[in-house]
């Protein structure tokens, strides 16, 4: 199967004395990160009207992104929180605010229809109770972790891959999920379902991007060799059935330093690199 995600010669440097994206400091108000890749036809629709995504064009806070069929993006965010979506997704940035002197920020996203997957950042680590995912069927909070999920029809489904831990809320209820592979689904007007070992389709479907029926992967689906390296298979192996052999690379207490990615190995590499705080000193969780 063909790499998720194409990425083409992008240098994510961050800075070593802000901690925010190169070109976006100062006097960008509003700009809450960049598109770090893309495939396909995805466009923003905003306060600066709509206009298609481009590599490193910015994205901004109350821009609501929409991928097309087969489309897919990535963007980063300037605490470096990393957010990427699939095919046939909208998400709208519905608050974003990051303080490298002050290490504090808040950063609130909608999902309303699609296939997404999040990277926590600096604002995770020193503000999480200001983190937030929200869908039409509950909000996904999160505490210095990494997470996908799917929303199609009126269900949510949504697995812990690595990290600290999330947690899943709605009126109805609350799950907390701290172990990677375990998920949850959501119906609208119900609570979250207990915690379960997502099957090996199910959960590759979610990391490749799949997107199929209620985030549901399909038997006999190949791992890209990124996603396969990830979760402890053969680059190329398929994916009949089971549950997948989660390596250590998703451990709870996974490194800043260390990728966890399942889209974009070079990416990651770059956005999870620890960040020094203005005395010089790397900050660390």
């Amino acid at each position: 199967m063909k790499r998720w995600l194409q990425i083409l010669g992008v240098a994510l440097l961050v800075s070593a004395t802000a901690g925010v994206l190169p070109g976006f400091a100062g006097g960008d108000a509003g700009v809450a990160g960049s598109v770090a890749a893309v495939r396909g036809e995805v466009r923003a629709t905003g306060p600066r009207g709509d206009r298609l995504l481009a590599m490193k064009g910015p994205v901004f806070v109350s821009d609501t992104i929409r991928t097309g069929k087969g489309a897919r993006a990535q963007l980063l965010f300037r605490d470096n929180t990393v957010v990427s979506l699939g095919e046939n997704t909208v998400m709208t940035i519905a608050a974003y605010s990051w303080d490298a002197e002050k290490r504090d920020g808040a950063m609130k996203t909608r999902v309303e229809e699609g296939t997404f997957r999040v990277l926590g950042g600096l604002i995770t680590r020193t503000a999480p109770k200001s983190f937030a995912t929200e869908t039409p069927a509950a909000t996904i909070g999160i505490r210095g972790s990494m997470y996908a999920g799917s929303f199609h029809g009126n269900q949510l489904q949504v697995v812990f891959t690595g990290g600290r831990g999330i947690y899943v809320v709605n009126p109805y209820g609350q799950v907390d999920l701290d172990q990677p592979g375990y998920g949850t689904r959501v119906t609208v007007g119900a609570p979250p379902e207990p915690p379960s070992r997502m099957a090996g389709p199910e959960l590759a479907g979610l990391i490749e991007g799949l997107g199929a029926g209620n985030g549901g992967g399909q038997p006999g689906l190949q791992l890209s060799p990124e996603n396969a390296d990830l979760l402890g298979f053969e680059p190329g192996a398929g994916i009949d059935g089971g549950t997948l052999p989660l390596t250590e690379r998703l451990a709870p207490e996974l490194p800043a330093t260390r990728t966890g990615d399942i889209q974009s190995g070079e990416v990651m590499k770059e956005a999870t690199k620890p960040v020094p705080d203005p005395a010089g000193h790397p900050y660390a969780p």
